[in-house]
Parts: C-alpha cells; sequence; structure tokens
C-alpha cells in the first residue's frame, strides 16, 4: 500500500514538474519572441530614422543649375532712347543717306524733336541661366554662391512730325517708330542661406546677401516702317570700347527645398534685389525681381552621407 502511495506521488511529481518545465519553455520562447519583435521593431524604425536623414540632409557642398523667370528693373533703361552718346539724330537726320531714304518712304519731308525722345523706356521680361553652388556647414546653416547670365531688351517708342500739307487739322501728322537696346548682364549672388527644422524632404529656406553684376551693350536700334537702324556710336564700336560696367547692390531670396533621393534638392524660389546697374552717367538703385528653380547634386565629394 505504502508502495503503491509511492509510485501514484511519484507519477504527480513526474508531470507536475514536466507542467512546469513546459510552462518554463514556452514562457521563454514567448519572452524571447516578444523581445526580439521589440529589439527588430526598434532597429527598423532606427534605420528608417538614419535612412531618412541621409535621404534629406543638406550637409557639405553641393552644385547645380538654375533658370527662371528675370524681370529687370527699369532705372537703367532709358539708356537707349537714343538721346546719349548712341544719337538717334546723328543716323536718321545728321546721316544725308538714311535722312533722304526715310524721307522718300514717309513720302514727306520730317523733323524729330531730340527734346521729346522717350523717357520711361522699360525692359521686357527676360530668362536668367544660372549656375549655383552651395556649402551648409550644418543641416541649416551655409553659404550660396549664384551666377546668373541674361539678355535683356528695353524698348519703348519715338516719334516724327512730317511736313504734310495736306493736313488741315490742327494735330501734326507723325509717323512713329521703334526704339530698343540689347544688353547682356551677369548677376553674381554671394550670399547666407538658411533652412528650418530638422532633415525632411521638404524644407522652407531664406536667402540673404549682396549683389555684383557686370552689363554690356550688345546693340541700339531704331526702326521706321521697314527701315532699321543701329544707332551705337560708331566711334565706340570701331575702338571695340564697352558700353556698361560693374554694378553692385543686394539681395534676399526665399522659398523651398524639396530632396529627391539622396543625391539631388530641388530650389523653388524668388529672388527681391536692389541694385544698381552701371550704364547711365548716376545710376540709381532699382528694384528686381527672378523666380527660379534650381537642381542641386547634394554629393560633391562625398559630403552629404553623413548623418544629419
Amino acid at each position: 500500500m505504502f508502495r503503491l502511495l509511492k509510485n501514484i506521488r511519484s507519477k504527480y511529481i513526474i508531470i507536475i514538474f514536466c507542467l512546469l518545465a513546459f510552462n518554463g519553455v514556452v514562457g521563454q520562447k514567448t519572452y524571447v519572441h516578444k523581445d526580439s519583435g521589440h529589439s527588430d521593431k526598434s532597429k527598423k524604425n532606427k534605420t528608417e530614422v538614419t535612412e531618412e536623414n541621409n535621404l534629406v540632409n543638406n550637409i557639405g557642398w553641393q552644385v547645380g543649375l538654375g533658370f527662371g523667370l528675370y524681370l529687370p528693373g527699369n532705372a537703367s533703361a532709358n539708356y537707349y532712347n537714343g538721346s546719349g552718346i548712341n544719337s538717334l539724330h546723328r543716323i536718321i537726320i545728321d546721316n544725308i543717306y538714311n535722312y533722304q531714304a526715310l524721307k522718300e518712304r514717309l513720302n514727306y519731308d520730317f523733323v524729330l524733336d531730340s527734346n521729346n525722345l522717350p523717357n520711361n523706356m522699360k525692359y521686357n521680361p527676360g530668362i536668367v541661366l544660372q549656375a549655383v553652388s552651395k556649402y551648409n556647414f550644418n543641416e541649416n546653416n551655409g553659404f550660396v554662391v549664384d551666377v546668373g547670365y541674361s539678355k535683356l531688351t528695353a524698348s519703348d517708342y519715338f516719334t516724327l512730325i512730317l511736313n504734310n500739307p495736306n493736313n488741315m487739322t490742327s494735330e501734326p501728322t507723325v509717323q512713329l517708330g521703334k526704339i530698343w537696346g540689347i544688353e547682356e548682364r551677369v548677376n553674381i549672388n554671394v550670399g547666407y542661406i538658411r533652412t528650418f527644422g530638422k532633415p525632411k524632404r521638404v524644407k522652407p529656406f531664406f536667402e540673404l546677401g549682396f549683389n555684383i553684376n557686370d552689363t554690356k551693350l550688345k546693340d541700339n536700334k531704331a526702326q521706321v516702317l521697314n527701315l532699321s537702324y543701329s544707332i551705337v556710336d560708331p566711334t565706340q564700336s570701331y575702338y571695340g570700347y564697352k558700353q556698361g560696367g560693374i554694378g553692385h547692390g543686394f539681395y534676399s531670396a526665399g522659398g523651398f527645398i524639396f530632396n529627391i533621393g539622396d543625391a539631388f534638392a530641388a530650389h523653388v524660389g524668388a529672388n527681391f534685389s536692389m541694385k544698381k546697374i552701371n550704364l547711365l552717367t548716376d545710376p540709381k538703385y532699382s528694384k528686381e525681381w527672378v523666380f527660379f528653380v534650381r537642381l542641386m547634386y547634394k554629393n560633391l565629394f562625398g559630403g552629404n552621407n553623413s548623418k544629419a
């Protein structure tokens, strides 16, 4: 009897031990599984954050190209109105050949009032092509240089008064002519660039700096009916003198940076500047706008692979 109870007790002890052992194994597996899942999730999140930072950080050297719409100020446009060194009077009145040809074309003698030439000439909007370099010494602060080239045209109309004997009114008979100037302009902007917030795919930016510009006259022309003339001073052309020069000013810009993968970024923004264009004798500050898009390569010298 004692032996039977002992055998039964031994069986229960073995069963209880097996259950406890099984439960311990299951619990250990469950614990390991949960811990492993938490660890994998943390590693995944950390990897995603690191990859995100690497994808969107802006540290290091960047270079790029851009283009934009250039809205020039008009303070220097009157340089092309025919009243200065590039004289309209000299070309169509003093030049006997041009004078006689235009007189025959108009069928009347005519007068040019040199004191009534256009005094409110305006530049047409132009296209600017840019080369850009940028260095961020940390995620949100850096320096930027952009060099922009534009070909611009300023234009207006002048009036010839015709000696028409058949005109019985008090108003003179007139013939409009067109006058315009063509120039090349290079703008160099050097500034501080600031972005805001942690690395992310879209970030606002702001720039502030100074401007150096170089302007060169290419041509100054006039047209009456189908007769056109270059009114550029022939002495200047003959000796190759440059009409134009170096000007200066300051600018600010703002917009958004769109990070495109780990290698490229697009800057979309607007540039406002106050600058002097060196054409007239006493140049004045003029307001100008550029609306631009830049495509930047971020991995120059491998400086953008570091963690932001």
